[in-house]
């Protein structure tokens, strides 16, 4: 559903699965609101069907509110990432991201000078789509800030669409971000071109 009000200090229970065909995420498929404080457990979030230029994340499908501190802790104050949300998609053209599919909003972790909101997901491409995938958000086009991605992305190799451990694609503002022990897996892409027969790790 959409979210034009306030949703805060809620859990998504281990076992979850939500699918959709367009806008799907843990808590909503389109955020206007504020979305704050949510932890995520290891959920399964999926994009299925024929549609192309769908959206989904492991909080929400499209954010153009307001997304604070959700993470994958069951504490949200701390910075350890100690379950994995699983975000799918099969659609070409399709947004995919950990926290949400495309960001025209405000993404905001913990700001404390040494914290950071933490979150653990594997991010998986199926059957060769041709996607912009991230971290965080597949698209930013506005603002993350003070997030870890500490996971997985399972991506087809291809010269269209753009993955990354923060955003995919970005055209907005990232700042004090971290990507911690990113493994990319059969990946080929353009915007930040890694390029791997198996995978691909980054160590901050």
């Amino acid at each position: 559903g959409k979210n034009a009000g306030r949703i805060e200090q809620c859990a998504i229970d281990d076992t979850v699965q939500v699918s959709g065909s367009q806008y799907v995420g843990g808590v909503a498929g389109v955020n206007e609101g504020t979305i704050a404080s949510i932890s995520l457990g290891t959920n399964q979030i999926s994009l299925q069907g024929n549609n192309n230029g769908g959206y989904v994340g492991g909080v929400t499908g499209v954010n153009e509110g307001t997304v604070l501190v959700c993470a994958s802790s069951a504490d949200t104050s701390k910075t350890e990432a100690v379950a994995q949300t699983t975000v799918s998609t099969n659609q070409n053209g399709s947004y995919i991201g950990g926290v949400t599919g495309q960001n025209k909003g405000s993404i905001q972790g913990l700001t404390q000078s040494s914290d950071k909101s933490s979150l653990n997901a594997l991010i998986s491409v199926k059957n060769d789509a041709k996607v912009y995938a991230g971290g965080i958000a597949g698209s930013n086009q506005n603002t993350i800030s003070d997030y870890m991605f500490a996971g997985y992305i399972q991506a087809p190799g291809s010269p269209e669409g753009a993955i990354g451990g923060i955003a995919g694609k970005n055209q907005g503002t990232i700042s004090n971000c971290l990507v911690n022990d990113l493994r990319m897996n059969k990946v080929s892409f353009s915007a930040e071109k890694v390029e791997s027969s198996w995978y691909y790790t980054i160590r901050t």
